[in-house]
Order: structure tokens, then C-alpha cells, then sequence
């Protein structure tokens, strides 16, 4: 066994990337690193390699043919199967406004994730190598990356797996030599316009020659320090979100939302604190950059009570009483699909039944029955007696009021929201039930007016409850 060989199955154990039920997509551009990993891998494990995929990202149409030619001959050698995609690089990021590494990068993987799905395996090997952390810790922290971007690319990420990100290039090159195995050249390896190589041929031979000559395993030194600090203080994290943060989709609507109490928050470390944030716009599907971080930590430490701020893709962060609110709506692309912060429908209830409230996307029922027991917590309960149909559902009016349940007098419907802590951007879901005489005798949901209230007269009740519209 070759000392590369060698020195990857040490990795492969170390980090237990692979076992003999799992099946493995190569991802091979026809590069040394890929073409190393592939024969490496077909060495080591020969019965997880099941197929090789070339990615066109159609930038260098003179050399994408000899590439596939070559990455279909190592797989005809090795006995393997072989498959190709193409993704529209330059047309997406026109549109994306992102740059071209990183739309490649991203359309890359996505690429590589459908082709493991559709070949059945579920690893995806990947030929980053020690030379390409060096590089993407630079990169990293030239965009301003913290200490997670810092610690770099991880050796297995979920599917993706990376067993020669422990070798250097030198090593890669010396093993192909070694073997006799032929690869090819990417001529925009040289080109300055991309920042990966800028970083490569420009910022690492400076750094050597004039600071420090053994500056590549000084930055692989730090982000494995990073790596170890970042593993601990995401557990860390990961329980307190658990324990701090809670999470609801809206009935009825395409909303969901995360939140947290503020005055807990603000007793978590900093560090702690920029995680679960972090975790928070990541599940509201919205990056997070410093600056949104750190808007929301000065927000909930001494932001006003209905503050508001808006982030891309449809996010509203949004400032109570007591917490801090992550409500996500569907972006304009899906404007058809948007519900309004508003309730403006009326609809007409002229007896026990159930009825369809398409706004809120529940449905609400009204049954009749003998006096019970035993009250059902998620329904209200009414005297029938005093329940005279129609009824019509409806927004409660401004300055509206009525008798709450149990209240000595009437209030207004704003303030019995406020006095409930029902945060303003909810209050739209809760309609009020009004009589034929337009006085207000339910709040589905929430509570009946004290008119209505069951006693030990009442012949019947009433229960009004809400459930989902199938």
C-alpha cells in the first residue's frame, strides 16, 4: 500500500467517513485531486464506489470534451459506472447577482446531491485536499467569516465526505506520478480573476516569503484549534435553542415564526447568543451576516416594543412585550400563495354547522348539545338561550369592546389582546363572533363574552371551536 493510500485510510477510520452498506458518488472533474481520490477510493473500498459524474459548468467548452473523455476511461479501468450533468453558470448568476465561484459552487452541489439521489448512493466523495483549506480559510476570512467559517471545510459534512483534505497537493502529485495515472490541467487555474487563485498564487507565496515560510500549517493549526472550540460551542448552542427557542407554524396560514423571550436572552453569553441567532435566520431561510446579528442582539437588549425589521426572503423580525419574533412569510415569487396581516372577510353563520373561513385556512364549528361536565380547553362553550343566529364573523371594529369572560366590566378588544400579550401581528388570526344585534359574544379561540357564559340554568350550550380546513 502506497503511503497516500495509507495515510487516507487512516482518515477513513479516523473520522469513520465510510462502512461497507454505504454507497458512494465520486465527484471527478478529471483534476489530480479528483482523479487520485477516485482510484484511491476504488483501491481502498472498491465494493462502496459505485459511479464517477463529471459537472459541465459549460466555462471552458475547448476543454470540457478531453476531461469527460478522460474521467470514462478511469471508470471503464476500474469498472465503475460513469455519468456527466451540465449547469448554466453563467445565465444563473446573472440572475443570482452572486459571483462566479460561488454560483458554480452552489449549482455544483446541488448538481451532485440530484445525481446521488438519482444513482442511489448516499455519500458524495469530494478531492479537497490540505492546500484547498489553507486557501478556503483565507477566503473565508477575507469575506469575514467567524470562528465557524474559520475552522474551515469539515472532512465529512452530512453526505459529503472529503478523505483527502489531510494530504497535501505535493502528496497527490507525487502519488499519480507514482502510479503511472495520467490527469488534467484546468487552464483557469491560472487566471487572477478569481479569488481562490489570486489567494493561491499571489497571497500564500507572499505570506511565506515575507512573514512566514510555514504559514500553511499555521493556518491549519488555528483552524483545527477552531474546529475543536466551534464542535463544543455548537452543542452548547444547540441545547440552549432547545430550551430557549420556541417554534410554531401559524394555523391557516403560510407563515411560520421562531421566537424567544427576551430577558432569558440576555443572560446567554455573547457567543452563545450570535449561534442561536445564527440558527434562527437558517431555519427562516435567510443568511446571516454581522450586521443582522447584530441589529437583533441590540434589539433585544433594549429595542422598543414594536420594532420592526425586515430581511430578504419574506422575514420580519419583530420586537414584543417579552420576546423577540422570526416570522417568515413566502417571498413576492410566491405572492398568490401570501396572506395578508389583515382579517377582511365577513362570513355568515346562521345556525350549528361548519364553516369555511378560506382567509384563515380553518374551518369553524358550531355545535349544539345537552349542559356538560367536562369543558373541552381548545372550545368555547355558550348558553344556547342567549345564542340567538345569525351570527357573522368579522375583524373586531376600532375602539370596539365587550365583557370578557369573568371581567367585572367591558374592554377594549385591543387592549384584551394586549392584557392576553397576543403580539400585534398575530391578532389578525383571532376574529371576533358577533349576534344578529352586532354585539360581540365570542372570540373563537380565545374566550366568550360574560353574557354568554353557561350556568346551571342553561337548557344547552353551544361549542365553537376552530379546526384545520382539509
Amino acid at each position: 500500500m502506497k503511503p497516500l493510500e495509507r495515510s487516507v485510510l487512516e482518515t477513513i477510520r479516523r473520522h469513520r467517513l465510510i462502512s461497507r452498506k454505504n454507497r458512494i458518488l465520486v465527484g471527478v472533474s478529471g483534476g489530480p485531486d479528483s482523479t487520485a481520490l477516485l482510484a484511491i477510493l476504488v483501491r481502498l473500498v472498491p465494493e462502496s464506489v459505485k459511479t464517477a459524474v463529471y459537472i459541465d459548468h459549460q466555462l471552458r467548452p475547448l476543454e470540457t470534451g478531453a476531461e469527460i473523455s478522460h474521467v470514462k476511461k478511469l471508470c471503464s479501468c476500474f469498472g465503475i459506472t460513469f455519468d456527466s450533468c451540465c449547469v448554466d453558470v453563467q445565465n444563473v448568476r446573472m440572475s443570482s447577482g452572486e459571483s462566479p465561484e460561488a454560483c458554480a459552487r452552489r449549482l455544483r452541489f446541488a448538481a451532485f446531491a440530484r445525481m446521488a439521489e438519482e444513482h442511489g448512493t448516499d455519500l458524495i466523495a469530494l478531492g479537497h485536499n490540505r492546500d484547498d483549506q489553507v486557501e478556503e480559510v483565507l477566503i473565508r476570512l477575507i469575506r469575514g467569516s467567524g470562528a465557524s467559517g474559520l475552522s474551515g471545510m469539515n472532512v465529512r459534512n452530512r453526505q459529503i465526505i472529503r478523505p483527502l483534505l489531510c494530504n497535501s497537493k505535493q502528496e497527490i502529485i507525487e502519488y499519480l506520478d507514482g502510479s503511472d495515472l495520467p490527469y488534467c490541467t484546468d487552464s483557469s487555474n491560472t487566471s487572477r480573476a478569481y479569488l481562490r487563485n489570486k489567494i493561491r498564487l499571489e497571497l500564500i507565496p507572499l505570506l511565506e516569503q515575507e512573514f512566514n515560510p510555514s504559514i500553511k500549517q499555521t493556518i491549519l493549526n488555528a483552524a483545527a484549534i477552531l474546529t475543536a472550540e466551534d464542535s463544543y460551542l455548537d452543542e452548547t448552542a444547540e441545547k440552549l435553542y432547545c430550551s430557549v427557542v420556541r417554534e410554531t407554524e401559524l394555523p391557516g396560514t403560510a407563515n411560520r415564526e421562531c421566537s424567544f423571550a427576551t430577558r432569558p436572552f440576555r443572560k446567554i453569553s455573547r457567543a452563545l447568543g450570535r449561534r442561536i441567532l445564527e440558527k434562527m435566520f437558517r431555519q427562516s431561510d435567510c443568511p446571516p451576516t454581522f450586521q443582522a446579528i447584530e441589529e437583533i442582539m441590540k434589539l433585544a437588549q433594549k429595542g422598543r416594543t414594536g420594532t420592526t425589521i425586515h430581511f430578504s426572503g419574506g422575514l420580519r423580525i419583530i420586537k414584543t412585550a417579552e420576546e423577540i419574533v422570526f416570522s417568515s412569510r413566502p417571498t413576492d415569487r410566491n405572492r398568490r400563495h401570501r396572506r395578508n396581516d389583515t382579517f377582511n372577510q365577513t362570513v355568515s353563520i346562521e345556525g350549528v354547522g361548519e364553516y369555511q373561513v378560506p382567509q384563515l385556512g380553518k374551518t369553524l364549528c358550531i355545535t349544539r348539545s345537552a349542559p356538560v361536565n367536562v369543558f373541552d380547553d381548545s372550545a368555547q362553550y355558550m348558553d344556547a338561550q342567549q345564542a340567538i343566529f345569525p351570527f357573522e364573523l368579522r375583524a373586531p371594529l376600532p375602539g370596539e369592546q365587550f365583557q370578557p369572560l369573568g371581567a367585572p366590566g367591558k374592554k377594549k378588544i385591543s387592549r384584551f389582546f394586549s392584557d392576553r400579550k397576543l403580539p400585534r401581528h398575530q391578532r389578525h388570526l383571532f376574529p371576533v363572533l358577533v349576534s344578529g344585534d352586532n354585539d360581540i359574544i365570542a372570540i373563537p379561540g380565545i374566550t366568550i363574552s360574560d353574557s354568554m357564559k353557561v350556568c346551571q340554568q342553561s337548557a344547552a350550550v353551544l361549542k365553537i371551536c376552530w379546526k384545520q380546513t382539509e
